[in-house]
């Protein structure tokens, strides 16, 4: 056999070597996007679990601040509302401050005042206690929002136990340039609850 014919069957050989590998490193990039695809997605639907969770909690405590006094009479409560990422020049939301916001609106009166830089402001006067809060809103991208709730006067005797650091949180921030994490103490549900039922 001469050497032409010994470098067209090596050429042969190395093209079937070469077509093997980019065949099974094409199946093995296949399985490992799947598999990636797959923990995105439980990923996801445990977040909106988790998210609804935090949810209905808060609703159930605020239903028991109302019950044996009203949530201006907690501090935690205005620890929650008051997180407003402009204090801290960044842009992201607290899920649970979302939460809190949302399932007190019942608990107040609503009157809309000058937007001013947000979106939305309105004066949230307690049903119960008269206490006065600033509500604003504002929209910073098609993904990110936020909204606060800030005390102007507080009327209500406080029963609930004194704000503490870092802040306990279980689903805790989403947005861009976020307050430095010290702040904040990713908990359980049951540590989470612990916290915001606290009495003095």
């Amino acid at each position: 056999m001469n050497s032409y014919m010994i470098r067209k069957l090596l050429a042969k050989l190395f093209l079937s070597i070469d077509k093997t590998t980019s065949s099974v490193g094409s199946n093995s990039s296949r399985v490992l996007d799947d598999e990636l695809q797959r923990s995105r997605n439980n990923a996801r639907e445990l977040s909106i679990k988790n998210r609804d969770r935090v949810y209905a909690m808060v609703k159930e405590v605020l239903n028991y601040y109302n019950t044996v006094s009203c949530q201006c009479a907690y501090p935690r409560f205005i620890q929650y509302t008051s997180i407003d990422c402009r204090d801290y020049d960044g842009t992201f939301f607290v899920l649970e401050t979302e939460a809190f916001i949302e399932h007190a609106f019942e608990y107040f009166d609503v009157s809309k005042i000058n937007n001013g830089e947000e979106s939305i402001r309105s004066i949230y006067t307690c049903k119960k206690c008269k206490s006065t809060f600033e509500y604003g809103w504002s929209d910073f991208s098609i993904a990110i929002s936020r909204a606060y709730l800030k005390p102007i006067q507080i009327m209500a005797i406080q029963i609930g136990a004194e704000a503490d650091t870092p802040i306990p949180v279980v689903m805790g921030l989403c947005g861009h340039k976020l307050r430095t994490m010290e702040f904040y103490d990713m908990v359980t549900f049951d540590d989470f609850l612990a916290y915001i039922y606290e009495l003095k």
